[in-house]
């Protein structure tokens, strides 16, 4: 029998939350088999970026771990297989089980026509140090329409991937700027994202930090979710939280560059 058994048939918020990890440059990929929920850890090489997942076990149909069990893979060869599991979520169930052979991650892929089973490589583990933010909040947006911010996102970090975003928030007109500045053509732009009917703002005091573009716009490209809230600490890390069902979330840390 396995140690670790989780079987889910609905499948979509999974993958959803799961796949908003992509956008973190990571190599590994961790779980981490809770009694109460998965958690599922990556962090970016050079310490720019983290993200976690958390799926309650309620979620699952079959949920079974006798104690907490970490399971540590490469994340691109999860990616491959999330991809391939994605083209049919319709009456499919995913099941998971640890330790197989060889000490093999087994990810179990079956609906009415067909069951596919990838073996996963499983690596010792290693401690996962995830961006720690501030307990201080110095602003909190939320997006009860995600397209206002996915838009602003997209189009304040278009073009070369190199290129730095500044990042403002203003208390007093209490609204959102992204700056940016081409390094080769000096072209200047600003995004403002007003504060709108489905926008929730709290400002204590303006806060300014510049974010790579590359994590941002990977980020970025939001799963269908329920809300995505954005936060600044007062070190400066920035903190995108995006929530797919009530306790379905993943959460982005993002450090600015002069804590980098």
């Amino acid at each position: 029998m396995s140690f670790v058994y989780l079987k889910l048939s609905k499948i979509e918020n999974f993958l959803n939350v799961v796949n908003s990890l992509k956008a973190i440059q990571s190599t590994k990929i961790q779980f981490l088999i809770k009694k109460q929920e998965l958690v599922i850890l990556a962090q970016s090489a050079v310490k720019t970026s983290s993200s976690e997942a958390h799926i309650p076990n309620l979620e699952f149909d079959i949920y079974r771990t006798p104690k907490d069990t970490y399971i540590i893979l490469d994340f691109s060869t999860l990616k491959t297989v999330l991809k391939s599991i994605t083209k049919s979520v319709i009456n499919t169930n995913i099941v998971m089980e640890y330790p197989c052979k060889d000490k093999k991650f087994l990810i179990l892929c079956e609906n009415e026509s067909c069951a596919s089973q990838f073996y996963l490589d499983t690596y010792d583990y290693e401690p996962n140090t995830i961006i720690t933010p501030s307990n201080k909040l110095l602003a909190s947006i939320v997006f009860k329409d995600m397209k206002i911010i996915k838009q602003a996102m997209e189009i304040a970090c278009h073009g070369r991937q190199e290129n730095e975003v500044f990042l403002r928030l203003s208390k007093e007109v209490s609204e959102l700027n992204f700056f940016r500045e081409d390094i080769i053509t000096d072209v200047k732009m600003r995004v403002t994202v007003p504060i709108a009917e489905k926008v929730i703002v709290s400002i204590s005091q303006d806060c300014e930090k510049i974010y790579s573009a590359k994590v941002l716009k990977g980020i970025a490209n939001f799963p269908k979710c329920k809300e995505i809230r954005l936060k600044m600490h007062e070190d400066g890390v920035l903190e995108i939280d995006i929530s797919v069902i009530d306790e379905v979330f993943a959460r982005h840390f993002i450090n600015p560059y002069d804590n980098v």
